[in-house]
């Protein structure tokens, strides 16, 4: 995902493309300033219309990032656990019956 904000030398944060100096008080509304709050203000309603707080987007994006099952070695065969939820019957699965974590069976 494209950020639209960033932090400047001092550690206050600004929309990219608009310093913080125009957002003073008394500044003329340029078309640029204008452009870059409604678009940031556009973005955060799309994020707000999703109805997720910030913790469950991390949660969902930790979810749907592949990530590569524990293998554990037995007498017969080898078996598959989920890294997220323990669910050791995962082989050959994209994600986990269970939690839903996506799977990586890459190199």
């Amino acid at each position: 995902m494209r950020r639209l904000t960033k932090q400047d030398e001092q550690g206050n944060w600004c929309l990219k493309g608009l310093p913080w100096k125009d957002t003073y008080v008394g500044q003329i509304i340029t078309e640029n300033t204008n452009e870059k709050i409604y678009g940031a203000l556009c973005k955060l309603k799309d994020y707000e219309n999703s109805g997720l707080d910030p913790e469950e987007a991390c949660r969902l994006k930790e979810r749907d990032t592949a990530t590569k099952p524990i293998e554990h070695v037995t007498k017969f065969a080898p078996m598959y656990e989920c890294p997220s939820c323990g669910n050791i019957d995962v082989y050959g699965q994209i994600k986990c019956d269970e939690c839903g974590q996506r799977l990586d069976w890459g190199e």
